[in-house]
């Protein structure tokens, strides 16, 4: 005669669906602090950009270089403020 288990209500299946819900639950913080800096990086990136563009006659170049950005990225800010 076979032997029937109800996992539900095993304690070892219990703690290790928890266990993996706590895991989850810290992967998603980790990723969401990752993107928050991410966000950051990007935001001072642009400020800084911003604040050549409209202090000095730099060229997309020299301004990428020195903010270490991408010279599209320059582009970019430089079409938006209009300049």
């Amino acid at each position: 005669m076979p032997l029937k288990i109800d996992i539900r209500k095993d304690p070892f299946f219990a703690k290790g669906k928890a266990e993996g819900k706590a895991e989850g639950i810290e992967e998603g913080i980790e990723k969401g602090i990752e993107k928050g800096i991410e966000k950051g990086i990007e935001k001072k990136n642009r400020i800084f950009v911003t604040n050549l563009l409209e202090e000095t006659d730099f060229s997309n170049e020299k301004i990428a270089l020195m903010a270490d950005v991408s010279v599209a990225f320059v582009k970019k800010i430089r079409k938006e403020l209009g300049k």
